[in-house]
């Protein structure tokens, strides 16, 4: 009798994890799309003009015609950390005023 009510409460545990994975599976599918795409098309050269945030971008549009013009990777990598520089400072003090 208890080995029968074991053994349906087993069969349970793993249906319900194979349920739980497969209810993951396509949000795990789109995440793994949407980083190959942000990966293909992240250029090194002038990636700071493609990947500004909405506040910060409104900072930065007079620094884009210099990062297309110039076409230089330091300087590429030194927009994005001043973005996300901003973005911090922007993240913290909306934290703080929380």
């Amino acid at each position: 009798m208890y080995f029968v009510l074991l053994l349906n409460l087993l069969i349970a545990m793993f249906s319900n994890t194979y349920q739980a994975i497969y209810e993951n599976k396509e949000a795990i599918r789109l995440k793994r799309i949407l980083d190959m795409k942000n990966h293909l098309s992240y250029d090194p050269i002038i990636g700071a003009v493609s990947s500004t945030f909405f506040p910060i971008n409104i900072i930065m549009i007079p620094l884009i015609p210099v990062v297309i013009a110039v076409k230089n990777k330091k300087l590429n990598e030194m927009f994005n950390k001043l973005q996300y520089g901003c973005m911090i400072l922007l993240y913290s003090i909306a934290i703080m005023a929380f």
